[in-house]
């Protein structure tokens, strides 16, 4: 039984027995949709407990609560923290949650367009591309290589989050059973309907939502 999935474009990964499997998605993606046979991807550690997917790049994180980053980097999406913006080709440890003192447990992580979020034992940490406010610091320009806590002003601690999601340009966060939204504004995508990028994690209202009963 398959424990966790994520989709980028035309490929599908999924977490299978702590291996990843991964295959490519043809057809228009709406009425017509073919899926290759999902084959294990190789060269990973294991056991793998997420998977989290953005443009052109994946992420990873184990049971011991490490993080392995691969693919496009052109904004240092994938918080390897060097300056080179050439893709990386093999799933590379991300050494800051490692090697910093008090080592910090990785639990999920989710990657959008060209900015890559993670929740961890130590709060949400976020880098790559921050036009508009993507990576929730406050700011609405330049960019991070290295992950970064994001500016989160609320009563609930971060670190209690359970699941992290990305799109394009935008960040949500489950908290708590609070939902809590930064980045463009563009669709309403981050559930508001003022005209103001959020810069800031902020949470939403309850009464947001309404679910009817099945």
């Amino acid at each position: 039984m398959a424990t966790h999935v994520a989709c980028c474009e035309d490929t599908l990964a999924l977490v299978h027995g702590g291996t990843v499997y991964a295959g490519k998605l043809t057809g228009d993606g709406l009425q017509v949709c073919t899926l290759s046979v999902l084959e294990p991807l190789p060269s990973l550690p294991v056991p793998v407990r997420r998977i989290g997917a953005g443009k052109g790049f994946l992420g990873i994180t184990t049971a011991d609560g490490e993080l392995y980053t691969w693919g496009r980097n052109l904004y240092g999406q994938l918080g390897l923290d060097f300056a080179s913006r050439a893709n990386v080709t093999t799933p590379t440890l991300v050494r800051q949650f490692v090697f910093e003192p008090g080592r910090v447990q990785v639990h999920d992580f989710a990657g959008g367009w060209d900015h890559s979020v993670v929740i961890t034992d130590h709060g949400v940490f976020a880098c790559g591309n921050n036009s508009n406010g993507v990576l929730g610091n406050d700011e609405v320009q330049g960019e991070s290589h290295r992950f970064y806590p994001v500016d989160w002003k609320g009563g609930t601690p971060l670190h209690k989050a359970s699941c992290v999601a990305c799109g394009d340009g935008h960040t949500v966060l489950l908290s708590s059973g609070s939902v809590i939204t930064w980045g463009v504004k563009d669709y309403q995508c981050l559930g508001k309907t003022d005209s103001y990028h959020v810069q800031r994690p902020r949470a939403l209202p309850p009464g947001l939502f309404r679910v009817k009963k099945m």
